[in-house]
């Protein structure tokens, strides 16, 4: 496949390589605003999904921070759900619970208090969202790429109504469920019941950012008896929201197994901050409990109208993970909405970037497994998640595999740290694959030089990862 080159990549190599400029590794930050306009950023009247798959359970997503489909059109089947695979067995349409899914509408949730106006920008329940809260498309996404463990999924740069705050969302779903124990403390697990999620998220015009709030919503739509009606229930320990179907055993000689033993989640991970005034310990790994999350019902803030003041509040009103519960018996199963805050008025500085790990799963248990053993499921998806994404964001000894497509550096990943320094792109997914040069210090000027030497003078190759200072990354062989 032929690659044709950006005219600010070209121009950055033509200099580099003819030594016609001097850059230094520095630079100080200037203001400037940038408008949708100046970006080329787009809002699309129509939401276009690709799909990730596990080869179990499958999830449309999409270039605005969407996952699952919502009410469009042909998006089926691709909710998190087994009914494209042998596994699910209630295929019948007469048989209660729409099997087809058991996710509903996903979005990632960014923004904060501008000038007075609480704008949070996500795209769930997008007909009824505020126009303030669109989410804009900046970069392409890229294609779904399948590797040996895992199938991954990139949905370009992401803004904001007034272009000041970038993110993007990567997707990993493996493709096998295994388990790699290399010691204490280091067991890596993969799981075809659950798809992760990176979340990165920056600011766009190189200025600061206050009181951000970031977090995800999910509009679980779990298989039962009563349509979409589903309880809610919370994990601290896991730091898991999930919902599970409900069961009235009226249908018992048609289904092949109750409802209830239906279940989805989403869980936790942790976030690294990429401190930009720091030029050595680049990453810093953070707390790994979220400031807060809660199930509520949609005929209380949803059927009415999707209102950021409202959400803003909930988000604000609650830490620590909050069950659904009413006081009404026969109102513990109803239509919810889940919402998971990773943070709350948190301030970002210039050139700072928070990279958050998120997990989604779902059960299907066989009709001779109890409630209880389903419950465990849920949580043992979350715990083998957890494994997952603690050990595959770090290095894997390929320095200059910015763009982590598991190859040595080539053409694509100078195009990522062009990206990187010059547009104020997002950073490696792992510190130590961006220091090129192994000097200690976030990606730089330096490192950028070290890539267009190797490549278009056949320079050395980078460092190994197992190299010093790599260990200040925690880099993992």
């Amino acid at each position: 496949m032929k690659c044709k080159l950006r005219p600010l990549l070209l121009a950055v190599v033509f200099c580099l390589f003819t030594g016609a400029v001097t850059m230094s590794g520095s630079s100080d930050n200037k203001q400037r605003t940038i408008s949708r306009a100046a970006v080329g950023a787009s809002a699309a009247t129509t939401t276009n999904y690709d799909t990730i798959t596990t080869g179990v359970i499958s999830l449309a997503v999409a270039v605005n921070g969407k996952f699952g489909g919502g009410d469009s059109a042909g998006v089926s089947g691709v909710r998190m759900d087994y009914f494209n695979y042998t596994l699910e067995c209630d295929t019948v349409d007469s048989i209660p619970g729409d099997t087809r899914k058991y996710l509903y509408d996903g979005s990632v949730i960014v923004g904060r208090i501008f000038s007075g106006d609480t704008i949070l920008s996500n795209s769930i329940y997008h007909s009824q969202a505020d126009s303030s809260s669109i989410i804009y498309q900046l970069s392409s996404e890229s294609a779904v790429t399948t590797e040996e463990v895992f199938q991954v999924w990139q949905s370009g740069t992401m803004t904001n109504f007034d272009s000041s705050i970038g993110f993007q969302y990567t997707y990993y779903a493996p493709q096998i469920t295994k388990t790699w124990d290399f010691g204490p403390g280091k067991v890596w697990q993969a799981d075809q019941q659950f798809i992760t999620k990176e979340l990165k998220v920056w600011s766009l015009d190189s200025l600061a950012l206050t009181g951000l709030v970031i977090g995800e919503v999910i509009d679980w739509d779990i298989p039962s008896d009563s349509g979409v009606r589903n309880s809610g229930e919370t994990d601290d320990s896991r730091n898991l929201l999930y919902c599970l179907g409900a069961e009235f055993n009226q249908d018992s000689s048609v289904e092949c197994q109750d409802n209830d033993l239906r279940y989805g989640g989403m869980s936790y991970g942790y976030y690294k901050r990429y401190a930009a005034d720091f030029d050595s310990l680049a990453w810093f790994v953070l707390d790994s409990v979220p400031y807060g999350g809660y199930h509520e019902a949609n005929a209380r803030y949803v059927d009415f109208g999707w209102d950021d003041n409202q959400l803003y509040k909930n988000i604000s009103d609650t830490t620590g993970l909050r069950a659904w519960s009413h006081s009404h018996s026969d109102s513990q199963q109803v239509n919810l909405h889940s919402v998971l805050t990773y943070e709350f008025q948190i301030d970002m500085n210039p050139g700072d970037t928070l990279v958050f790990y998120s997990i989604m799963a779902t059960v299907r248990n066989s009709d001779e497994e109890s409630a209880k053993l389903a419950a465990s499921r849920i949580q043992q998806l979350a715990d083998k998640g957890q494994n997952f994404i603690r050990y595959f964001g770090c290095c894997h000894n390929l320095r200059g595999d910015l763009n982590t497509d598991g190859k040595d550096a080539d053409i694509v990943d100078l195009a990522f740290i062009v990206q990187r320094i010059f547009e104020g792109g997002p950073p490696p997914t792992c510190a130590g694959e961006g220091d090129i040069n192994a000097d200690g210090s976030p990606t730089d000027i330096v490192d950028l030089t070290f890539l267009v030497d190797r490549i278009f003078r056949g320079g050395p190759p980078p460092y190994s990862c197992g190299e010093e200072p790599c260990d200040t990354f925690e880099c993992h062989d």
